[in-house]
């Protein structure tokens, strides 16, 4: 309960950093800093419920990619998330505060940057 409220808080906080119109432009997802605004979009944008649900969907067609890429007798994951794993609305919450401290990756296709915070936040024991 404590962590969700810090994490509540915390994107709370980041809210006007993070804050500016979803543009249709934003739904090509381009760099990651289109998927930033879809993800932080604010429930009073006329694109609210398309940009949180492109966002959500993102998030899961790259999970499920690095699912698929690293499965079988030769697959070797590279994220390891604990057990039970953080639910996808606190991930992408913690993706969205990663993205503030480097914005040197707005710019970089948003799959990567899912990969560069998860690989940092959950790095297999090798």
């Amino acid at each position: 309960m404590r962590r969700q409220l810090l994490i509540l808080v915390l994107a709370l906080g980041l809210w006007p950093l993070l804050a500016g119109a979803v543009t249709r432009e934003d739904f090509l997802a381009q760099t990651a800093q289109d998927l930033l605004h879809l993800c932080a979009a604010s429930p009073t944008e006329p694109l609210y419920t398309a940009a949180i649900n492109f966002c959500q969907g993102y998030w899961v067609g790259a999970y499920q990619y690095h699912e698929a890429a690293t499965s079988g007798p030769e697959g070797k994951a590279f994220l390891c998330p604990p057990h039970p794993p953080p639910t996808r609305a606190e991930t992408v919450q913690r993706w969205m505060a990663w993205m503030q401290q480097h914005p040197e990756y707005a710019g970089e296709r948003p799959v990567d940057t899912i990969f560069q915070f998860a690989a940092a936040q959950w790095p297999c024991q090798r």
